[in-house]
Order: structure tokens, then C-alpha cells, then sequence
């Protein structure tokens, strides 16, 4: 009884992986096309923080003189 248990157990484990990434909500282009719209906005949003970091996207008040932006 203990193997065969152990032997169903494994079957569903193996089928839960060669079941494919296809859920019931979402298909595979579905959540390729999501995952890819999210490493768009964290690539653009790490670019925003580099700027922000680094004073390229305003001038820095830093200096006790007065730095006038150039744009």
C-alpha cells in the first residue's frame, strides 16, 4: 500500500511538469507577452532610477551656487 502511494504521488508530480506551462487562466503566449511587458517596465524604470541617482533628469542642488538647467 506505502509503494503504491508513493508510486500515485509520483505520477501526479511528474504530470504536473509535463502538463506545460499552459494554466487554465492564462495561455503560453498570453504569459509570455505579460512576463515580457514586465522586464520592459523594470528595464525603464531602472534607467529612471539611474537618472534620478546620477542628477541627469534635474539640476543638482548639491552646490551653494546657482546651477540653472541647460534645456
Amino acid at each position: 500500500m506505502k509503494r503504491f502511494v508513493l508510486f500515485i504521488l509520483a505520477v501526479l508530480f511528474i504530470g504536473s511538469f509535463l502538463g506545460g506551462c499552459s494554466g487554465v487562466a492564462h495561455t503560453f503566449q498570453e504569459r509570455k507577452d505579460r512576463f515580457r511587458t514586465i522586464d520592459d517596465l523594470r528595464v525603464r524604470g531602472f534607467v529612471d532610477d539611474c537618472d534620478q541617482v546620477a542628477f541627469y533628469d534635474r539640476p543638482s542642488y548639491l552646490s551653494e551656487w546657482p546651477i540653472r538647467d541647460t534645456d
